[in-house]
């Protein structure tokens, strides 16, 4: 069965998603991320006694493996969990592999605002709090997160495959449970932390 290639899947069936530059499992529907991806607020405080649970899904990307490859630049992370180390970045091409994504998204089940609820809150909030409005305006607000839990990376250095784990592990930090395989690939589980959300940005006419 062939597989399919990571960007058109994004492409096709999350177009607009918004590749986090910095992670963790605390990025996750409900929270408010400045320009820089940071964390700066939450629904929760925003909005107190609202319905913030939420649930995991698979991810709406049919059944075919899904692969991609990437050159990385200094910062840039794989699938959110893995990070080449300063100074080495610009040695490594990854190739990875993965089998299913997830998706977190609100429980509207369990009485969770959908998007066209939450953009006239903000609008309340532009006119019952002006002062913590102007602090999430221009914000983004977090409706959805994508990870991959497990997946397969392999290393490419100088054109070939890099198969001795101690080298890879001095210039990687992996953010989630690791095994190395004698092929030099790295097979990665139990990953939650997102490398991407759908959402909207807090603006003055929503």
């Amino acid at each position: 069965m062939a597989k399919q290639k990571f960007e058109k899947v994004i492409e096709k069936y999350y177009p607009g998603l918004n590749f986090l530059a910095i992670s963790n499992e605390a990025y996750a529907p409900g929270v408010v991320l400045n320009h820089d991806d940071r964390i700066v607020d939450t629904l929760e405080s925003l909005f107190p006694g609202g319905a913030w649970t939420t649930k995991t899904v698979d991810a709406n990307t049919g059944t075919q493996k899904i692969e991609g490859s990437r050159s990385l630049e200094l910062g840039a992370t794989i699938l959110g969990s893995v990070m080449i180390k300063s100074g080495v970045a610009s040695r490594y091409e990854i190739n990875f592999e993965f089998g299913q994504m997830k998706e977190v998204i609100f429980d509207n089940r369990k009485g969770a605002p959908l998007e066209n609820e939450l953009r006239n809150k903000f609008m309340q909030l532009k006119n019952s709090n002006r002062n913590r409005w102007n602090d999430v305006l221009h914000n983004y607000v977090v409706m959805s997160s994508l990870y991959v839990d497990t997946f397969t990376a392999t290393f490419i250095r100088d054109g070939n495959v890099e198969t001795n784990a101690d080298v890879i592990t001095r210039d990687v930090s992996i953010h989630a449970n690791a095994e190395w395989k004698t092929d030099g690939k790295l097979k990665l589980t139990g990953n939650k932390t997102p490398f991407g959300t759908r959402g909207f940005i807090v603006k003055r006419f929503m």
